[in-house]
């Protein structure tokens, strides 16, 4: 229970008691409910989603949706992909001044530019997704607001647990101790994030080949930024795991669209 609680208090704005005496280790065992902590937050969404549709239309909903999403979690990691994109865009290969760009509470145009195209990407994606006939439902919706977010939090952690957390310096805003992962953070990743998508593929009657290529939709971010992160930078950063977290989430549900147009077998 304690491990639950360090993760909805790292990883949302969720009000849960303080723990006593917290410590580096406790972000490494909270990391085994971080995709635990998409199902919370995607079933909030799905709420607002599902009651601003009944008030505004689905169109509205979606926007609120997005907008209860960004509550949940305080932006964390939204400000990650634009702190990224600032890094990354400004210090032009430049290791040192990538990280000092990043660590920079300031956001600047790559980063606003990036959060703008993103958002648009999910609004338009949710929007594409939520009226096509097989997720009209209400249930439907719980699924692919609880699916994209557990399993962009699963490519996230993925990053993290196989790659080393280059913050040496105590600047790091959530700094796992050691970059030391035990079997139990792998396995609690791997085992929340297996509900969501066979409650998905059973719901919504797929094909087995479509969600036999989800887990490459899945391993597309973890490789490419793994690689690009380790290539430029030796690692990670938290800001690279919030880059990563969004980047999956737009995977997925552009991925449903390809689903809904050609992987159905009842429409």
């Amino acid at each position: 229970m304690r491990n639950l609680l360090n993760a909805l208090m790292l990883y949302t704005r969720i009000p849960v008691p303080a723990p006593k005496d917290f410590e580096a280790k406790d972000i490494n065992r909270a990391m085994r409910y971080f995709v635990f902590v998409g199902w919370v937050v995607g079933a909030i969404c799905a709420l607002v989603f599902i009651l601003g549709k009944l008030v505004f239309g689905i169109g509205p909903g979606v926007v609120l949706a997005l907008a209860a999403g960004v509550l949940a979690t305080g932006a964390f990691h939204e400000d990650g992909f634009a702190d990224t994109l600032d890094g990354f865009g400004g210090g032009r290969g430049d290791r040192p001044k990538i990280l000092d760009i990043m660590k920079d509470s300031h956001i600047g145009t790559y980063g606003v530019v990036g959060l703008i195209i993103l958002f648009a990407l999910k609004a338009v994606a949710l929007y594409s997704i939520l009226t096509a006939k097989p997720f009209l439902s209400n249930w439907a919706a719980l699924i692919v607001f609880m699916l994209y977010h557990s399993v962009a939090r699963f490519s996230s952690a993925l990053v993290a647990i196989s790659s080393l957390y280059v913050r040496t310096d105590g600047t790091g805003k959530l700094q796992p101790d050691k970059n030391s992962w035990s079997t139990n953070e792998a396995m609690g990743v791997i085992f929340w994030v297996i509900p969501p998508v066979v409650a998905a593929a059973a719901y919504f009657k797929t094909s087995d080949l479509w969600f036999v290529l989800l887990p490459v939709v899945i391993m597309i971010p973890i490789l490419c930024c793994r690689g690009f992160f380790n290539k430029r930078l030796g690692g990670y950063t938290g800001d690279c795991l919030g880059f990563v977290e969004q980047l999956s989430e737009v995977l997925v549900l552009l991925y449903l669209i390809i689903v809904i147009n050609f992987g159905f077998s009842i429409c």
